[in-house]
């Protein structure tokens, strides 16, 4: 497990490698970190924040620019979100969980008058614009990303 820490600079600068999780009076949690490595380039908030701390991966750490990016469960998800964010950096998601950190899935996208919708249920992806609407299964999207971002952009 790593564990994130947020800064001054208003994204995650640093993280650690939990070594021991200890339960301690009142029913609180203290995780104690091997140590605090800096990350490469400070991890973006883009409308969502954490309080001081959050559990991710280092994978994900390494790969991410933004801080919506640590909290996507799927392939499917991050290939969305990295698709629209050639689009735009005006981006508004939409999770299943208000609680950043209780978040499972994301439910949608919006961005230029777009509502993308992920449909985990049916495994599509649910774009739709003012007048058009289009579903692609996830395989799909996994198979031939550039073709979905070909609709997107002539969506918009």
């Amino acid at each position: 497990m790593i564990q994130l820490k947020g800064g001054w600079r208003n994204g995650v600068v640093c993280y650690g490698r939990i070594t021991e999780v200890e339960v301690v009076e009142g029913g609180s949690v203290l995780f104690h970190v091997e140590s605090w490595v800096n990350v490469k380039q400070v991890i973006k908030l883009v409308h969502y924040g954490i309080a001081g701390y959050a559990m991710t991966t280092l994978n994900l750490i390494k790969e991410a620019n933004e801080l919506p990016e640590l909290f996507m469960k799927s392939k499917d998800e991050l290939s969305i979100w990295r698709m629209l964010r050639r689009i735009s950096d005006q981006i508004k998601i939409e999770l299943d969980s208000e609680q950043l950190d209780e978040a499972k899935s994301v439910r949608s996208y919006r961005v230029s008058g777009l509502e993308i919708r992920m449909n985990p249920e049916e495994s599509v992806v649910e774009i739709a614009g003012e007048s058009k609407s289009w579903k692609v299964s996830y395989r799909d999207l996994q198979r031939n990303p550039s073709s979905v971002f070909r609709v997107v952009c002539g969506m918009i």
